[in-house]
């Protein structure tokens, strides 16, 4: 499957250069996705990707190209999946996940219902990037003059 339907995109504004975004979401993704939670939940629904090389636990890096994108794709049981980072600008980024995704059969239609129609992915993405911002705008002026 190589083109996933649009499932959605979020996007927030960061007070910072994109190549200090991009650092950010290198650094924080792949630890926010290691969490027992997070290890767990793969384990339960099937991931393919289970966090080995220290990448994030349910996704691999298909495509980066530092400091614009960043696209993480994975897969389980009920779902093939793609997030899509796309970071803007200069001395201020705009910071956009894009998600796209395939949900087979019939259980992969009931987890699209409990995962994407309860609302649960929107609120998962936009404190993803909630967090990528809060840590990117904390970074010391010496790095942000990037």
């Amino acid at each position: 499957m190589n083109e996933l339907p649009y499932i959605d995109t979020q996007t927030v504004t960061v007070r910072v250069p994109a190549a200090v975004v991009f650092e950010t979401i290198e650094r924080l993704v792949p630890r926010i996705a290691r969490g027992r939670f997070a290890s767990a939940y793969a384990r339960l629904v099937g991931a393919a990707d289970l966090g080995v090389d220290h990448g994030p636990v349910g996704f691999h890096v298909v495509h980066s190209a530092a400091p614009s994108v960043l696209v993480l794709r994975g897969e389980h049981r009920f779902s093939v999946y793609e997030l899509a980072f796309r970071i803007e600008g200069y001395e201020q980024s705009v910071l956009s996940a894009d998600t796209n995704a395939a949900f087979p059969g019939p259980l992969g239609r009931a987890y699209r219902t409990a995962v994407i129609g309860s609302g649960a992915h929107r609120i998962v993405v936009w404190r993803l990037l909630s967090e990528i911002k809060r840590r990117a705008e904390d970074t010391p002026s010496d790095r942000a003059d990037r």
